[in-house]
Order: C-alpha cells, then structure tokens, then sequence
C-alpha cells in the first residue's frame, strides 16, 4: 500500500463522509424500498402510455433466463434494501483476542499491528523509500511452488515465511490501496467482536485520476455498485461469498483459513480461487463497513488486460456452476446490444 502526499491533509474529510454514508445506511431498510418505489411509480405518471404489450412479452421471454440466471446477488436492489447494519460490530459485545494484525498504513503506533510491503520484482522499488516501522520483503527467487505463480507465488511466499498461527490475522492491499484510521478500527472490531474467519470491505476507485477518462470511472462506478449486490448480499444472507467472487484488496483473513487454503494455484484469479476453496471447506466470511480507496485502470489498454486476467481465471476453476455463472452475463450482454 502507498500513501500519497497529502493524505493526512484529506483524510478527516474522508473519515466524515464515510461517517455519513454509513449513518445513512443504517436506515437502508427504510430508504431504498420506498425510493425504488417512488421510481417505478414516477415512470408509470410520467409515460402514461406505457403498457404491457406483446412486444413486451416477447422481450421477456428471451431476457428471461438470463435475468434469472444472474442469480439474486447479482442486482444492486437487493442488497440495498437487506438490512445493513454498519455498525454492529461497533455495538457488540468483544468475543475473541487476537496477537497481531499484519498490513501497512500510518498508523504506526497501533499495539499488536506491524507494518510489512512484499515485493517481486527487480530492481525493488521500495528501497529507500519506506518508514522505518515497515518491514520491505523480498521473495526469493529461488521459491518455487508447486503451482502458485505471479501474486499467488508472492501471498504463499509470505504465508510459508511468517509462519503464523489462527490468533493472528493478515490485512491484504494492493499497492494503490488507501485506507484511513476509520478502516483500520472496522478491521479491529471485526476481530474482537466478530465470529468470521475472512473479511471482505466495500472499495471506491475515485483515489486518483477520478472522471480524468469518463469511460473508465464509470466501469469501475458499476464495480463499487456491486459491492451492493454480487459481493455484499451473499455474504451477509449466507456468510459465504457467491461461489467465489472476493475482491483481491481490503480483504482480512485469520491465518488458520490461510493455512487450510494456502495460496499454493496456478488460477489466475486467486483470490476467486482462495475464496471457492474457503467457502467449500467451511470458512465464515463477513462484510468489514468501512471504506477503501483505489484509482481505477489509467488506460483502456489496462482495463482490457485486467478484465481478460479475471475472466480468464476464473473460467479456469474446475466448476460448471462457476463458468454458467460467468458466462450468463457476459451473453446477456450480447442480447442487449442485439436487441
């Protein structure tokens, strides 16, 4: 994880709104039945020639199937108007202890938290350039695993060196990822005062370079919407993503499901694969209600090759459901531009 000049100058104005988001949806069971509501009324005033017509029927038969199967995780609406609950771990009770949280952020001073940047790549960038608290690793070259390879060989890599035990617990970021204190107390109450074993939070990609290329803000504004839906809503119905869908930053994991899974794939998506493998052996995963914050792709170039490394990864777990619901949406797609 970086941290961008001036973020100590931004961040009490990103501690606030995220306050007031999250205050708000407190109250979501209230506010998005009766907005969605209001729409749908609102169309109906608003076109009063709409009907139902056979045009309409037709148009429902073919998109149909594929509306059902999205599956209910996939639409934002559902997730909006499942009762949230952002603050439940702040309210409840503590129910376990833990020794240590690994990750990286200012937040130097914090008891039982160290501070750790994992590289693989030559020359290390992070030479001279970190503070002294931040522990800068290497993974040899000479690691080879059975099957990891790129960021999986890295996570393995760290797993197998530290060594550590199910009291202790790893915060994944990515090397864009921002996070603020706010965060940081989330993942805390996650710990003391959750029964889960993995964490997963919501991201916003509007850190840097935000609206600078309209196309990309919106694909990644579709990707935070379905924090809502297609990440979100399973996790809380069921504690348990939907097959495997996890974001690969802002995740938290206690070490006893790191050991049980490892990270030792040769699947592109490993954290759809770590997460497949978690649910299948049992692990309880939960929403962390705190938000971080990544810049999106900087070209359409990288956009592409970023889709293509997910959808490629995925379709290559060994699992029918998983390829079905994949590839539904992608062809659902194609319908709609051809209708």
């Amino acid at each position: 994880m970086t941290l961008k000049e001036g973020a100590d100058r931004k961040e009490p104005d990103i501690k606030s709104r995220t306050r007031n988001l999250y205050a708000i949806l407190d109250y979501n069971w209230a506010i998005f039945p009766c907005t969605a509501a209001i729409l749908f009324l609102g169309l109906y005033v608003v076109v009063p020639d709409a009907r139902w017509t056979p045009d309409c029927t037709v148009l429902a038969m073919i998109l149909g199937p594929f509306l059902l199967f999205q599956l209910p995780p996939y639409y934002i609406l559902w997730g909006l108007c499942l009762l949230i609950r952002p603050f439940a771990y702040a309210k409840s009770s503590k129910k376990r202890p833990f020794r240590s949280l690994k990750h990286w952020n200012r937040l130097s001073k914090r008891d039982r938290i160290s501070f750790h940047v994992v590289v693989d790549s030559v020359p290390n960038p992070f030479v001279g350039m970190l503070p002294d608290f931040v522990e800068l690793l290497e993974v040899p070259s000479s690691f080879r695993p059975d099957h990891a390879r790129h960021k999986a060989r890295v996570l393995e890599w760290c797993r197998r060196h530290w060594r550590l035990s199910e009291e202790n617990w790893v915060l994944h970021l990515d090397e864009e990822t921002e996070i603020t204190e706010e965060v940081m107390s989330s993942c805390l109450e996650f710990i003391e005062r959750g029964a889960d074993d993995i964490g997963m939070g919501t991201i916003f990609y509007n850190a840097h370079n935000h609206w600078k290329n309209p196309l990309l803000t919106i694909a990644e504004a579709l990707r935070v919407a379905e924090d809502l839906g297609r990440f979100q809503l399973p996790v809380r119905l069921f504690q348990r993503p939907l097959l495997g869908w996890m974001h690969g930053s802002f995740i938290l994991i206690n070490e006893q499901a790191e050991n049980a899974v490892t990270w030792d794939t040769d699947c592109l998506a490993e954290d759809f694969w770590f997460a497949y493998h978690a649910a299948k052996q049992g692990f309880k995963t939960g929403w962390i209600h705190a938000v971080a914050r990544e810049q999106p792709p900087e070209s359409l170039e990288d956009l592409v090759r970023q889709r293509r490394i997910w959808y490629s990864g995925i379709m290559s777990v060994p699992d029918w459901s998983v390829r079905l619901a994949l590839a539904i949406p992608m062809l659902e797609t194609f319908v709609h531009l051809g209708l």
